[in-house]
């Protein structure tokens, strides 16, 4: 995707694949491997609740902690945004 095609990513659109939030995709790397949350906040430099208010959406992260919750489940910021949407989330 290149960056003109942003506005339509959240504009919707025939064809169009919606970017998730990336605190989805933490939340899902997390159930789907089996990690355990607070040794993951633990290896990210976060305090738990810190981690649990990122995945429920209470708190926004910002870079640094995305790069460090990337390192502490092995995945890359890509795979956190990746989705195969058709139809606007929600």
């Amino acid at each position: 995707m290149t960056i003109c095609d942003w506005n339509s990513v959240y504009k919707g659109g025939e064809g169009v694949n919606y970017v998730r939030d990336a605190r989805e995709g933490i939340a899902e790397v997390i159930h789907q491997r089996g990690f355990k949350q607070t040794v993951i906040a633990q290896k990210a430099g976060l305090t738990p609740q810190q981690l649990s208010d990122i995945i429920s959406k209470r708190r926004k992260m910002d870079a640094n902690e995305m790069f460090a919750l990337c390192a502490a489940l092995g995945t890359s910021m890509e795979s956190l945004f990746a989705t195969s949407y058709t139809e606007p989330p929600g």
